[in-house]
């Protein structure tokens, strides 16, 4: 537990003790509750249990942790969906307006 103390007093700046469950379930918010993980704690178990543990917890759930190029290409995609979305309503807007408004005119 030396080593694993050690590594969580690093890496989570509330953490002070042994490890119980009564001490996680004050210094983490939501551990109360055993059917949730906080999203804080995630940080400190992947340095503890390693790098593998969002794979680990995605396999089990039956999803993929997204790699950093899918990341960019799926903002990237949502950017172009928007520009074209924005692109559509403004023809729709200049569309209501008289003719002599259009073409910078």
């Amino acid at each position: 537990m030396a080593k694993t103390g050690s590594r969580l007093r690093r890496s989570c700046p509330h953490w002070s003790g042994d490890g119980s469950a009564s001490q996680l379930s004050t210094v983490i918010p939501g551990a109360g509750r055993p059917n949730r993980l906080p999203a804080d704690l995630l940080p400190a178990l992947t340095v503890v249990l390693g790098g593998d543990l969002l794979s680990a917890l995605s396999a089990r759930a039956g999803c993929q942790v997204m790699t950093r190029e899918e990341v960019i290409l799926a903002n990237a995609g949502k950017v172009i969906y928007l520009e074209d979305v924005l692109a559509l309503k403004k023809r729709q807007l200049l569309g209501q307006l008289p003719q002599r408004w259009e073409a910078g005119t």
